[in-house]
């Protein structure tokens, strides 16, 4: 068995960071840039729970997302998609693992101040459909 390829989330998951854009109730686009990792299909983010792309994301799951550098200029075309919001203490402990396996030191800082903050995080999945469908 063969396994389907999907090229935008290659794309997407080869980038240092991501823009997710999200939409306000009125329509318009608040970008962030993000670390990500991809794992199950799916772009993986950590965020807080109570974070604005959070809010913004419980009124609309539709998002755009593009690769970026750290300040969040767009270095490709974006794509639209959809988020889901995981609250899985599980999969975010997870998702925290991989984000400080990928960006080594700087990662597991960012791991530990968000957990010294009593931070709580969840896990956005960003579902990329694959454009040669």
């Amino acid at each position: 068995m063969c396994a389907v390829i999907n090229p935008e989330l290659d794309r997407l998951a080869r980038a240092k960071y991501i823009s997710v854009t999200t939409y306000r109730r009125d329509g318009t686009p608040v970008a962030t840039p993000v670390w990500v990792v991809a794992e199950g299909g799916y772009l993986q983010v950590i965020t807080a729970r109570d974070s604005g792309k959070v809010k913004r994301l419980r009124n609309n799951a539709e998002v755009a997302i593009a690769p970026c550098d750290v300040l969040g200029e767009l270095q490709g075309d974006p794509v639209p998609g959809t988020a889901a919001i995981i609250e899985d203490p599980a999969l975010v402990e997870r998702v925290e693992r991989l984000i400080g396996g990928r960006y080594a030191l700087l990662g597991r800082l960012f791991i530990w101040w968000s957990r010294v903050r009593k931070r709580e995080s969840v896990v956005l999945a960003l579902d990329v459909p694959d454009s040669a469908a």
